[in-house]
């Protein structure tokens, strides 16, 4: 007799479970839809300032001759491990369409915040290749410039709509001469890329990146989706 009490109090607790979850399911599903799209947004905008720093301290490596530290390289392998966390946010969100009905409004957004991601890992790879360059010495002429523009690309991912300055469109046109003089020379004696070319390479690369983010934060200003809250469901 004990025994059955204890049987079908589990079974009341079992059922009170369920339509609890059934409950709660249903709420997320058909009332309150999770949008992942504002803390998408908000880790995007983290990941720029941490890209910041870390591009800053290599900088300053790279200007003293110094190789890669190992506070550098973990700073640097946590951009990585957060891209893959915002990638797993993204996922989620592309399920949620599965499930609910969202505003042409909101999924132009998600996309555009997509788009800077996908520019986002990029970015980590050319910062990547930095962090592996070697220690070397540059010329006294080009020091300045290349100190001057680690500066601006830190000063560029701080603002959060990734606009340059004058004096950094300056400072890209003396990369390039730069690096185009450096190539015309190595390709006249038939040597691969030195490590001095290879680092402009990579900064005139960074430097394409951040226009992209800076004109799809234009894009987005376009539609009116920056600093605005953006409804699910029409």
């Amino acid at each position: 007799m004990c025994t059955t009490i204890y049987f079908i109090s589990l079974l009341i607790r079992l059922a009170t479970t369920s339509i609890g979850l059934l409950i709660s399911s249903l709420v997320n599903i058909i009332v309150l839809p999770p949008n992942y799209t504002p803390i998408i947004t908000r880790k995007i905008q983290n990941l720029s300032k941490q890209m910041s720093s870390v591009l800053q301290q290599r900088g300053v490596e790279l200007s003293q001759v110094h190789a890669c530290h190992k506070q550098t390289k973990l700073q640097f392998q946590l951009l990585s491990a957060e891209i893959e966390k915002i990638e797993t946010l993204c996922e989620y969100q592309r399920k949620e369409w599965k499930f609910h009905h969202f505003t042409r409004t909101a999924m132009r957004k998600f996309h555009y915040e997509y788009k800077k991601l996908s520019l986002m890992r990029q970015l980590v790879y050319h910062i990547g290749n930095l962090i592996y360059l070697p220690a070397h010495q540059l010329q006294s002429a080009e020091h300045q410039v290349i100190w001057d523009t680690f500066t601006s690309f830190h000063n560029v991912l701080q603002n959060e709509q990734y606009k340059s300055s004058f004096q950094h469109q300056t400072l890209i046109l003396t990369l390039k001469q730069r690096f185009w003089a450096h190539k015309h020379e190595e390709n006249t004696v038939d040597q691969p890329f030195s490590t001095e070319t290879t680092m402009l390479y990579e900064l005139l690369a960074i430097h394409h990146l951040l226009e992209e983010l800076h004109r799809i934060h234009c894009l987005k200003d376009r539609y009116n989706l920056n600093n605005s809250s953006v409804s699910l469901s029409s």
